[in-house]
């Protein structure tokens, strides 16, 4: 009896030495996994973060390769520098909303469903599908996005706002 019990107490401490074995390389790999998951992890979020920062910088430069094309667009500034509706001005407008239409991509790369150019001597919109007076553009287009027409007038006559590629200010939404 003594003899198994010596023999039992042997098996035990052995076991438990192995299970203690067993459990610090079961700790240790657990830790080495975790570091590895981690660095995949952070290495897969710069990957990431790398190609959206290398897609936005060739959104910038279509932006600005499409912006250049409309401010040296002759026809557009001639455009701009009428104060008379003649017929000159109707076929200037219809040839720079021809011109704009090629550069229909500048919608898709600002990812934006409505961009238009204001003529402030005219008091016109101009755009790749629309040629109208800015009251009428703002009934037909624009109304119907919560803005006002005081507000949609103020931000378009805002001498702040000419020459450069703007987002229209936050809608402003009444509440009755």
């Amino acid at each position: 009896m003594k003899n198994c019990s010596t023999f039992t107490k042997r098996f035990i401490l052995s076991y438990n030495i192995a299970s203690i074995f067993f459990l610090l390389i079961s700790v240790v790999l657990y830790g080495v996994s975790a570091k590895q998951v981690r660095e995949d992890v952070n290495r897969q979020n710069l990957l990431t973060l790398s190609a959206s920062v290398s897609q936005l910088e060739s959104t910038f430069k279509s932006i600005d390769a499409i912006t250049s094309q409309i401010k040296q667009n002759s026809d557009l500034i001639e455009l701009s520098r009428y104060n008379e509706k003649t017929n000159s001005f109707y076929r200037l407008a219809f040839d720079v909303q021809q011109s704009l239409k090629h550069l229909v991509t500048f919608n898709e790369v600002l990812h934006v469903s409505n961009s238009f150019i204001y003529l402030k001597n005219s008091d016109y919109i101009v755009s790749a599908t629309n040629f109208k007076k800015m009251d009428l553009y703002y009934e037909q287009n624009i109304k119907y996005e919560n803005y006002t027409k005081y507000d949609f007038v103020e931000f378009i006559k805002n001498k702040n706002n000419w020459w450069n590629l703007i987002a229209p200010p936050q809608k402003i939404y009444r509440i009755l």
